[in-house]
């Protein structure tokens, strides 16, 4: 696909509209960020595992019932956090519906892209913070947005996303993804930690 292919298309990134989760039943972002890792890991170092710069957390009770009774699709989710810059990735689902809690800055942009990079990219926030600043990079910016909290937004994700800017506390939210947009992994060792993840959620 070309880019004015890509272009034709400006959602991206967008709100949709989604019931609004309760605050009260909403844990504090330092209680959210206290909360230990949970969630599937690739182990395949990358951008989750650099610098501790991306952690997942296990739902509260109260907030995943209250989805479940309120959502008419099945899902998984996940409390996110960002402790500093996450660089241009993939996930293994074609998109994302996220919910910010805490912006963790003012001018913090999510940014979904047309291109690739680079291995030793994924692996040094520093080196690719520099590439993406100084424009030294494959990839061409399809949309950007500065992403207000407390309201559902989709992400796609099968596209290489970042979420850059001035950090000044660590960035909050819900994540969650629709099963039909899950992608299975083909690794034999992933495929069999990513069943385990699921069942999990669907025990508890």
């Amino acid at each position: 696909m070309t880019l004015s292919n890509y272009a034709m298309d400006t959602s991206y990134i967008e709100y949709i509209d989604l019931p609004i989760i309760p605050k009260e039943l909403i844990p504090e972002a330092k209680a959210i960020i206290d909360l230990p890792i949970w969630g599937f890991d690739t182990d395949g170092g990358g951008y989750h595992k650099a610098d501790n710069k991306y952690s997942t957390k296990k739902i509260s009770m109260t907030v995943k019932d209250w989805m479940v009774e309120n959502f008419n699709f099945d899902f998984v989710a996940n409390f996110v956090v960002f402790n500093g810059a996450i660089p241009a990735h993939k996930d293994m689902r074609t998109s994302a519906y996220n919910y910010l809690l805490d912006t963790g800055g003012e001018d913090i942009k999510t940014t979904v892209w047309q291109g690739e990079i680079s291995k030793e990219d994924y692996e040094s926030y520093t080196g690719y913070n520099e590439r993406i600043t100084s424009g030294d990079n494959n990839l061409i910016a399809l949309q950007s947005m500065v992403i207000e909290p407390f309201r559902w937004h989709k992400l796609r994700t099968d596209l290489m996303h970042s979420v850059n800017g001035t950090y000044s506390r660590p960035r909050v939210m819900i994540s969650v993804t629709p099963i039909e947009y899950l992608s299975f992994p083909k690794n034999p060792e992933t495929a069999k930690k990513f069943k385990v993840w699921m069942e999990t959620w669907d025990k508890e």
